[in-house]
């Protein structure tokens, strides 16, 4: 659903007891504030959720009860992912639990809490799904970085159309993109894979979180470069074609994401990856297979190879 301040305000209303109260991030205290100024609306807070503890529920739900809030007031987060993560866990445990209403104003927001915004994840406190997912379309092209790569994962699961549209679409700027197109394909992608389906969504995970866990880096780009070692060991273990694996590496170049990384130290990337993980990887484009164990050699040499740029050595 595209959003405006009015149509936020009026949802909100609607669903609760005529009140609402707003947190939001930096970016999106412009937004945030329209929706302070509408009626029924207890205040605006906004929140730096860098480096999100459990610290952050309690000064949300001190803000919830100096506006007055009960169960029954909707509570409104617009912004980045971590920000409407925050806040849902925050309600959810708030007098009982206190529905939200979801605005995203990230890429990566948009996608990663459009289907189950923190069940999907792991987190157990939050059984009620938020009444609605709004997605500031104005404001995507300005925050797509922080879901592109989530994008790349996506359409290489579902190939066909998804694929092609993005190889078409890369080359151009991102304020020209069809934003409300492109996130319902990617939703789309989410939704149809259910229970043990949802395990092709791990598609570069494995190697993007060791990635991370061994150096600074940021999640989306941990995430390309986990694509690329994903392709590179099913280019050896699972026939991928070097067509398709080059097709790849050309959407994420037009992105703008780095493919290599001379800091990478393989030997602790391998170390930070479970002996039991069992991997999502590409057979073609828009045919991934899930639950495959991979050698540690393979996974090594993979690895290895992110600290150079992609050249002939890639497809022998």
């Amino acid at each position: 659903m595209s959003v405006t301040a009015v149509t936020c305000a009026r949802a909100a209303r609607d669903a609760g007891d005529g009140r609402f109260v707003t947190f939001c991030d930096a970016a999106a205290a412009p937004l945030a504030r329209r929706l302070g100024r509408e009626p029924g609306a207890a205040g605006v807070t906004v929140v730096d959720v860098r480096g999100t503890t459990l610290a952050i529920v309690d000064t949300l739900h001190a803000v919830l009860k100096r506006r007055g809030a009960t169960s029954k007031t909707i509570v409104v987060a617009c912004g980045a992912g971590p920000l409407l993560d925050a806040v849902r866990v925050a309600a959810a445990l708030y007098e009982g639990g206190a529905r939200t209403l979801l605005v995203a104003t990230t890429l990566g927001a948009a996608i990663d809490r459009g289907v189950d915004p923190v069940a999907r994840r792991g987190a157990s406190s939050v059984s009620a799904p938020p009444l609605g997912l709004y997605v500031d379309y104005d404001a995507i092209p300005r925050y797509a970085k922080d879901g592109l790569g989530t994008l790349v994962r996506d359409a290489l699961i579902e190939g066909d159309d998804f694929f092609d549209g993005l190889e078409t679409l890369s080359p151009h700027p991102l304020k020209r993109w069809p934003w409300e197109s492109v996130i319902d394909d990617a939703l789309r992608v989410d939704r149809m894979h259910a229970g043990d389906e949802r395990r092709v969504l791990e598609l570069g995970l494995p190697f993007a979180r060791a990635i991370a866990a061994t150096r600074i880096v940021a999640p989306q780009t941990a995430l390309a470069l986990g694509i690329r070692a994903a392709c590179l060991t099913a280019r050896r273990t699972a026939n991928f074609s070097e067509r398709d694996h080059l097709r790849v590496l050309a959407v994420m170049a037009l992105l703008g994401f780095a493919l290599h990384d001379e800091r990478i130290d393989a030997d602790a990337v391998l170390e930070a990856i479970p002996s039991t993980t069992r991997f999502a990887l590409p057979h073609a484009i828009g045919d991934v297979e899930a639950g495959l164990t991979i050698p540690r050699a393979a996974l090594r040499r993979s690895i290895a190879r992110l600290t150079t740029t992609p050249g002939t050595a890639e497809f022998r």
